[in-house]
């Protein structure tokens, strides 16, 4: 809080106390909601049974296989997950992926 001296009249000086704007829960609330609005759409948040289409980084000792665990749903054979992962990014019969390759993973 900072205080100012408002005016001075006939030697007497009014000072006025100048506080922070107040943010009332309305406000809070509005920001509350875009923080979830963005972070919902960071994340590739979907109606159900929509697929999403999200980019991911290989790392050092990842597989198809163990990307496709990380994206395989609790009703999902991993093994169809793989070839969809293989399909998506034309990785061959092969399906090699190296350190630091950007892949889509299609999943729901």
């Amino acid at each position: 809080m900072r205080i100012k001296k408002a005016y001075e009249h006939q030697g007497i000086s009014c000072y006025e106390k100048r506080r922070k704007p107040h943010v009332g829960i309305a406000g809070k609330c509005a920001v509350l909601a875009a923080v979830i609005a963005v972070t919902a759409g960071a994340y590739g948040c979907h109606a159900d049974g929509q697929a999403v289409e999200e980019q991911y980084t290989v790392k050092h000792g990842d597989t198809v296989w163990s990307i496709a665990g990380k994206y395989a749903g609790d009703e999902e054979d991993i093994r169809d997950v793989c070839q969809r992962i293989i399909d998506d990014n034309r990785l061959g019969k092969d399906a090699d992926v190296t350190p630091g390759q950007r892949i889509v993973i299609t999943h729901e």
